[in-house]
């Protein structure tokens, strides 16, 4: 909504396209087919749904159901950890 922008975002000429990641790439995803069902997360696999809920968003969670689903989705983002900190450990 054009209101909500234009109160939520500086107005320039340099910053002409800013929506809030998060809402809007749900709602790209609930046209696409793929927004995670976070209720049925909940039931199934509660590890699961606490890091959806309170982690990180990540590109991974649209890729759990839907079109183009990929299975390794659920270890890439219980495991972002272990690859984010992988470049800092010491040899």
């Amino acid at each position: 909504d054009t209101k909500t922008v234009k109160s939520r975002y500086y107005a320039s000429k340099r910053h002409t396209i800013q929506v809030a990641y998060i809402p809007y790439m749900d709602l790209l995803a609930s046209y696409v087919g793929c927004k995670p069902n976070l209720f049925r997360i909940a039931v199934t696999d509660v590890k699961l749904w606490s890091h959806l809920i309170f982690g990180p968003s990540m590109s991974y969670q649209y890729r759990l159901t839907g079109p183009n689903q990929w299975i390794g989705a659920r270890d890439a983002l219980l495991n972002y950890k272990q690859r984010f900190m992988a470049p800092f450990k010491h040899e």
